[in-house]
């Protein structure tokens, strides 16, 4: 993600958590507990902003295993660091396409709400398959369908505007062409997931 991208998150961070509604919230939670992440688990958590994920992996982990919280903007690590401490999640400063962590060794890697946002989207998936281990998924998802995020982003225009999730045949194109299989491809009027597999 370029430096504008940055700014912007950076320049809403602080405020950031008053502005998510209570039933978004619920559903990313009930997306989650559908995936089937168990305790001991690798988490990579891409685009964490403030942490909103992280509770709910503690949870459903019951505070075994690790996830490394990942966002390019730091006053939006530096708000889910004093949420949520460091015992559980580790916080990095990164961007996508060019994370600095070890390949091949999360078990899952995450991106909720934030996947509208990869500059080059096909070379971020290519990034995130190589961080997952043989037989870890990568799972991207909002709270929201994909034409209702798409609607907000073109409405909202300046640094967001055209950010938008790609249609079922480029996103499947992105998934198989970074060598995973794709095991659900969903777009529902609450929801969007695509849950693939390094095999």
């Amino acid at each position: 993600m370029g430096s504008k991208i940055q700014a912007f998150f950076d320049e809403r961070a602080a405020g950031w958590d008053s502005g998510v509604p209570a039933d978004v919230i619920e559903r990313a939670r009930e997306i989650i507990e559908g995936l089937g992440i168990v305790p001991g688990s690798r988490v990579l958590d891409v685009g964490c902003g403030t942490g909103v994920l992280v509770p709910m992996l503690r949870e459903l982990m019951q505070g075994r295993g690790f996830v490394a919280a990942a966002d390019v903007s730091m006053n939006m690590l530096r708000e889910g660091r004093k949420k949520y401490g460091r015992a559980f999640a580790g916080w990095v400063e990164a961007d996508a396409g060019r994370l600095p962590l070890r390949g091949g060794t999360f078990d899952w890697v995450l991106c909720y709400s934030v996947f509208p946002h990869f500059e080059d989207q096909g070379a971020a998936v290519l990034e995130l398959a190589g961080a997952l281990r043989r037989g870890g998924r990568l799972a991207i998802f909002h709270s929201k369908s994909r034409e209702d995020i798409n609607a907000f982003h073109r409405a909202a225009g300046g640094e967001v505007g055209g950010h938008e999730l790609p249609d079922e045949p480029e996103m499947r194109n992105m998934l198989e062409g970074a060598g995973l299989e794709v095991e659900r491809l969903e777009n529902r009027s609450d929801r969007y997931l695509a849950l693939a597999i390094k095999p």
